[in-house]
């Protein structure tokens, strides 16, 4: 899952944040890992620790999407 990067003062930044805290809250991890795709730099977010960068990546080439991690 992404969410769009917060702390970049964003015209949406609070959108973006309770947002983010609302994954957070219910129990979706921030993987630490961050892309960049489709114009916009997102976290990406997970349900399990088992979930890997590389599943994400996976599943990026079957949607025949690229993205560039950081």
């Amino acid at each position: 899952m992404e969410s769009e990067i917060v702390g970049t003062n964003a015209d949406n930044e609070q959108q973006r944040l309770q947002r983010y805290q609302f994954y957070q809250r219910n129990g979706v991890l921030d993987s630490g890992f961050v892309a960049q795709n489709m114009g916009g730099t997102f976290h990406l977010l997970r349900t399990s620790d088992q979930i890997t960068v590389a599943d994400y990546l996976k599943a990026i080439d079957i949607l025949g999407l690229t993205t560039t991690m950081q």
